[in-house]
């Protein structure tokens, strides 16, 4: 007891106890995994595939020609319905020939846009009209969200005799969006490759930004990690001129388009990880709408 009444052995245990504690505290921080906002919305039972296949099957029934490029019943979920942004104009995808026909050959088109239910039936007409002007198949969206349209093309040749029909099934974008992004592992070692996953529940498109930011974990604080330039991150997708592929739902920089009901893997290179709890932030969204998701995970 009496070695303990000297000063500099308290001065030794009280050491021993602060750096003890400090240790119990990193300790803890490594192995914390925070709760983070990883999602908007969720998973949704839509009703615009059936509706979609409806529509596409129409093609293969009626579509006799040789105008349009005929795909087989069924074949519709790779396509799906065309995405179209209320309240502006629908440029349809056209084959390159039948400008050339309607000018040379007096072929015509008749053009229709039609409000439809889900099982493409009860049709309300908004736009008809038989024309030889290519720039005439064009339509304006009306301005509600959510709704779902059937458009028409009928062609005929000089002297009016049918020779194709094409149907595409069009949905005006909704307000809402369900996406989320997950870590795909808890804890990972320091040398092991960062990888998550990127999940689009629909029905909209959207994208997200190749531009993946980490943070770590430091007296409270969030500090960005140097990565050592942009992380590699897969899948890299190729962009294609097709209405099933819409310009609007991408965002402004390297954006990669997140189909709807699709799961897109990311692995992340080029991240240094030290023990530490980590977080990782990405932005999703469209050219006109953006909003941040994060996720946490411990390395150890």
């Amino acid at each position: 007891m009496k070695v303990l009444q000297k000063p500099w052995v308290r001065i030794v245990l009280v050491l021993i106890l602060v750096f003890g504690l400090v240790e119990v505290i990193t300790d803890l921080t490594k192995t914390k995994k925070e709760t983070m906002n990883n999602s908007i919305g969720g998973y949704v039972n839509s009703s615009i595939p059936v509706f979609s296949d409806v529509v596409h099957n129409g093609n293969y029934y009626r579509g006799t020609g040789n105008i349009f490029a005929k795909e087989g019943p069924g074949s519709s979920p790779g396509k799906g319905a065309v995405e179209v942004v209320p309240g502006e104009v629908f440029v349809p995808d056209i084959p390159d020939f039948l400008e050339k026909i309607m000018k040379k050959d007096g072929y015509t088109v008749e053009v229709k846009l039609e409000k439809v239910n889900k099982s493409a039936e009860n049709p309300i007409v908004l736009y008809s009209k038989k024309t030889s002007n290519i720039k005439d198949l064009q339509v304006k969206i009306p301005k509600p969200h959510g709704h779902l349209y059937r458009y028409t093309l009928i062609v005929r040749d000089g002297n009016g005799e049918f020779r194709d029909i094409r149907y595409d099934p069009l949905f005006a974008s909704l307000k809402d969006y369900n996406v989320a992004m997950n870590v795909e592992k808890n804890k990972y070692h320091p040398k092991e490759v960062l990888t998550l996953a990127v999940t689009n529940w629909g029905p909209n498109h959207l994208s997200y930004l190749d531009e993946w930011k980490i943070y770590r974990s430091v007296g409270g604080k969030w500090v960005k990690v140097d990565t050592w330039g942009p992380p590699e991150s897969f899948p890299a997708i190729g962009r294609s001129k097709t209405v099933y592929y819409p310009e609007h739902a991408l965002l402004k920089g390297h954006s990669i388009m997140l189909n709807p009901g699709v799961t897109y893997p990311v692995k992340l290179k080029r991240v240094p990880l030290i023990p530490g709890t980590y977080k990782i932030t990405g932005t999703f969204g469209t050219s006109t709408k953006q909003f941040t998701l994060e996720d946490s995970f411990i390395v150890d």
